[in-house]
């Protein structure tokens, strides 16, 4: 029963329950069943693993004969595989064969047509070498240069092949004949002129010969066309030589009139010598301009030029010369900025500023001059229309000025006066430099004044006469004077604190270098009115031999400060303090620098200097003190302020001109201050004398 009702499907646990114990009685044979149902159940896992152990037998048979057939089919395909690769590289390598084969014979028939090719170019170039060789020799330029054209053009087909010797050797031969027939054609053409550079030869042969030149290329072309131009201006050097009157800045117009005859000369009679393409007037009119700048530029490094309307005129010619010459040579502004020719559109070269560069370097003076001038008429003419102005106004507009405008105008006259002085010390920068490279800490003894004075000397008189002749106004001519004064005193100092040291034998020469410096700058006045009738003479004013006297005397004070030797030191500090009774610092430290004092050693003469300067001066000190006040070496030099907005002069003040036969209380100053200086001077030079003795 129970296992009839067990082996029925769909049964649900009551139900069944209930069926085997349908009354409580049937309880008590519940061991029973359970003892019967735990053997079914038993019974059930047997079968149950029996047929999973039958059915996993028999997947595992199937799955070793499924394997078995899987690796035979792969091993059937991967044979037709090796097959196929085997004839894919077969058939790779005919192809290959094939190809290199095809290749093999492309590269054959290319060698083969260049060998032909070669072969026919170097017979070609053969009998061309042979018939330029015979038509340079029969004198047929024209046909020549066709020949050399063809020459060129076949040798440079056998460009790649001048490995080969036989092929090298032709080539070379080919440039051979080239250059000589370019020769030959260069020489007929020189020949056709004579020593002076007149046309003895034919025209038309010359030109053939000409363009045989040009065929042979441009360094032949050029070398021609320089020839030439060195031939034709051979004349030009030998006419302006530097030293003859012609030759001045005063004519440098008769040197523009000489090429324009050249350049008439070359067009009626030996333009038909050259072809036009070559240029040869312009290459002419070039080499001229650039001769012209060389030997002006020399001229007027040599001797400067000092009077402004000359070098003023002879610029403006020079400028309408290298106008006239890109006029007549086609030569216009371009779009890019350049300059092309006008014909062609080629990129060509101005002639501006060709031979207007020479007078760069001398324009600057007379610039500042012109803006002077300029600005003082406008000034003046400014307080004339003001002045009118409120004439004819009514009096609720009484208050219009130029004042302002006025004011900018005298600013730029002072800035022009400065640019003046600067540009004047700019050139005597040679004469300075002379001084610095003079080793005066081991010059051997005392001479005549030193070189750079003279150089100075001749400076300063050629600035200061140009600025006498082009500046419009006496009191701006002063005021330029003054402020050179103080310019030329402080670079003097400076030049002398710059040195290496300065032995006492230099500070002599120095000394007598700066006493001749002082007469040099005191007669600046004088020597810039020399030589000018049409302007009154100059005599230095009072406040000018302050200025020079003050600034020289800083100088001549360090130079005599010098003199006296570092042992012992007590004699050193006390010149210093005789000559410069404030004991300026920097002063004593430049007096121990140029003394070659090594700076361990600067200590100690810093404190004696202390020391002496607030010990009591002793009554000899206080006297010397008293003298040397006469000159006074220790004061800072200021330039003047000089009233540009007032009509009278600026020294006014003091009187017209500086005479001391005028001024009895000056002339016995100067007198004192003098005698005084010669002899301390003097005394000095004793001083110095017994100490090199001893």
């Amino acid at each position: 029963m129970i296992q009839r009702q067990t082996t029925q499907a769909g049964l649900e646990e009551q139900g069944h329950i209930d069926s085997m114990f349908p009354t409580a009685q049937s309880l008590e044979g519940i061991e029973v069943v359970s003892a019967n149902m735990r053997r079914r159940l038993a019974e059930l896992s047997d079968s149950m693993r029996t047929l999973l152990r039958a059915q996993a037998d028999g997947d595992t048979v199937a799955g070793q004969q499924g394997i078995s057939t899987t690796v035979a089919a792969i091993g059937t395909l991967y044979q037709r595989i090796s097959q196929m690769r085997g004839q894919a590289r077969t058939s790779e390598r005919m192809v290959l064969d094939i190809t290199q084969d095809i290749k093999a014979l492309d590269s054959a028939k290319r060698n083969v047509t260049q060998t032909t090719t070669v072969m026919r170019r170097l017979q070609l170039l053969m009998a061309s070498q042979r018939e330029l060789q015979a038509l340079t020799q029969q004198g047929r330029w024209e046909e020549a240069g066709r020949e050399v054209l063809a020459v060129a053009g076949l040798a440079d087909g056998l460009q790649g092949f001048e490995r080969v010797p036989q092929v090298a050797q032709v080539v070379a031969r080919a440039g051979e004949l080239q250059a000589a027939a370019g020769r030959a054609a260069a020489a007929v053409v020189t020949q056709g002129f004579d020593a002076h550079g007149q046309l003895t030869g034919d025209a038309a042969v010359m030109r053939a010969a000409c363009t045989c030149v040009q065929a042979v290329g441009a360094s032949a072309q050029q070398r021609l066309t320089q020839h030439y131009c060195s031939e034709q201006l051979r004349a030009y050097s030998a006419i302006f030589q530097p030293q003859d009157d012609v030759s001045q800045l005063s004519h440098v117009s008769r040197r523009y009139g000489w090429l324009r005859r050249i350049l008439r000369n070359f067009a009626d009679l030996h333009a038909p010598v050259f072809p036009d393409g070559w240029r040869v007037a312009e290459h002419l009119a070039r080499g001229f301009g650039e001769l012209t700048r060389d030997q002006l530029a020399n001229m007027m490094a040599s001797t400067p030029p000092g009077d402004a309307p000359v070098l003023v005129n002879a610029l403006a010619d020079t400028l309408a010369f290298e106008t006239q010459c890109d006029r007549k040579f086609g030569i216009v502004a371009g779009a890019g900025g350049g300059h092309v020719y006008e014909a062609g559109g080629e990129a060509a070269q101005s002639f501006g500023g060709l031979v207007a560069c020479a007078f760069e370097p001398y324009l600057g003076v007379f610039r500042s001059m012109l803006v002077l001038n300029t600005a003082d008429y406008c000034a003046s003419m400014a307080t004339q229309l003001e002045a009118k102005i409120l004439e004819r106004i009514s009096a609720a507009h009484k208050s219009v000025s130029f004042a302002g405008a006025r004011d900018a105008l005298l600013g730029a006259v002072n800035r022009a006066i400065m640019a003046m002085v600067a540009e004047t010390e700019r050139r005597c920068a040679a004469a300075f430099m002379g001084l610095a490279k003079t080793p005066w800490h081991c010059l051997p003894a005392v001479g005549d004044q030193s070189a750079y004075v003279g150089e100075l000397a001749a400076e300063l008189a050629t600035a200061v006469h140009a600025v006498h002749a082009g500046v419009a106004g006496p009191r701006y001519v002063r005021a330029y004077l003054d402020k050179l004064a103080v310019r030329l005193a402080d670079r003097y100092m400076a030049e002398i604190t710059g040195c290496q040291g300065v032995s006492e034998v230099g500070a002599e020469q120095l000394l007598l270098d700066a006493q001749a410096l002082r007469s040099l700058v005191l007669a600046l006045p004088a020597t810039a009115a020399a030589g000018t009738e049409d302007k009154p003479a100059m005599l230095p004013s009072a406040a000018y031999a302050r200025l020079v006297a003050q600034g020289i005397g800083r100088v001549e004070a360090l130079l005599k400060a010098l003199l006296a030797p570092a042992d012992p030191p007590d004699a050193l500090v006390d010149r210093f303090l005789l000559l410069f009774p404030q004991a300026p610092r920097d002063i004593f430290q430049q007096v121990l620098s140029l003394k070659r004092i090594r700076p361990p050693d600067q200590h100690a003469f810093h404190r004696l200097l202390q020391r002496m300067a607030r010990d009591p001066p002793t009554a000899a000190t206080a006297t010397a003190a008293g003298a040397a006040a006469a000159d006074p070496l220790g004061i800072t030099v200021a330039a003047p302020t000089l009233d540009l907005d007032s009509d009278h002069d600026h020294d006014a003040d003091h009187g017209a001109d500086f005479d001391p036969a005028n001024a009895p209380v000056l002339a016995s100053l100067a007198a004192n201050a003098t005698a005084t200086r010669s002899k301390i001077n003097e005394n000095l030079r004793k001083f110095m004398s017994n100490m090199r003795r001893n």
